[in-house]
């Protein structure tokens, strides 16, 4: 059976306008979630090389180049991973380009779109249930090494 490694059961954020990251972060942190705020995309790529259990990204930091650097780096995992991401998305009536950057994000991979404001709860439910499919992909790992 797999055990659980802090370094690969963190949430890693990456919001860096504003207070979101580090509201998420206490969020997380009154449900028991561990988690590390990423100060830029580069930052979050190298949490991730060293493990999580998901990310939540501000769609506002996926950049062009920041989607291109993270798909790569998603399309670079074992067969058995699968890194489960929450995309905080601006509220409103959908146009569109709104739509239309929903698709190419919604191509990254296993990616939950969470519109803003975001209740507690909501965003509290959306990691829990990712990390619960996070461990059961640690699981199948080990199970492979076995």
């Amino acid at each position: 059976m797999y055990r659980k490694s802090a370094v690969e059961m963190r949430v890693l954020i990456l919001a860096p306008v504003g207070r979101d990251g580090q509201l998420l972060a206490d969020t997380m942190a009154a449900a028991g979630i561990d988690t590390e705020i990423c100060a830029n995309g580069a930052i979050l790529l190298e949490k991730l090389a060293e493990g999580a259990g998901m990310a939540i990204v501000a769609e506002e930091a996926l950049t062009s180049s920041g989607a291109s650097s993270l798909r790569v780096w998603l399309a670079s995992q074992p067969p058995w991973a699968d890194l489960p991401i929450v995309i905080l998305i601006s509220g409103g009536r959908p146009t569109p380009e709104t739509m239309r950057r929903a698709h190419e994000l919604e191509a990254l991979g296993n990616i939950t779109f969470l519109e803003r404001p975001v209740r507690p709860e909501t965003v509290q439910s959306a990691v829990r249930s990712a990390l619960r499919a996070r461990l059961r992909q640690y699981e199948v790992r080990a199970d492979r090494r076995h």
